[in-house]
């Protein structure tokens, strides 16, 4: 069975005596920032851990696992981040397909079109985005949350 996964990593956040709100992830000691209000702060976090996780997919490794802490907030990296973490954690998972030219071969495209789909500054369609995922035996589910 198939589980589901979240690329949401836990934060702190606090609020400063200048009034303004500091960030920091719970798994990156190098995953800091901070906003002018509430909203700015989680807006910038996002953009913070996209540009880390963007970096370790970059460098072919597997980021951190997300864990729990008391008092965290979770962000979510945004979308295109998110798409290529899947297919990254897809072709790990995977026993048939585990390199780019496997997943083209499966996905009956080039293996240009298929390393886009592992950059994170590409914007995948969600239909390119469903069949790499299901080459790999997986399945693409979407939420709002």
């Amino acid at each position: 069975e198939l589980e589901m996964k979240s690329y949401a990593y836990p934060a702190i956040i606090k609020k400063s005596r200048d009034g303004t709100y500091g960030v920091q992830f719970v798994n990156f000691k190098e995953g800091f920032t901070y906003g002018n209000t509430l909203a700015e702060a989680q807006d910038n976090a996002c953009e913070v851990l996209s540009l880390l996780l963007e970096s370790y997919l970059a460098f072919k490794k597997a980021p951190p696992a997300p864990t729990t802490k008391k008092g965290a907030i979770l962000i979510l990296p945004d979308a295109k981040t998110q798409a290529a973490l899947a297919l990254y954690e897809s072709l790990n998972t995977s026993k048939n397909v585990k390199t780019m030219a496997q997943l083209a071969r499966a996905m009956d495209t080039s293996w240009a079109a298929a390393s886009r789909l592992g950059d994170p500054s590409h914007w995948p369609t969600l239909k390119l985005l469903d069949k790499a995922v299901r080459a790999t035996g997986r399945r693409l589910v979407i939420s709002i949350e």
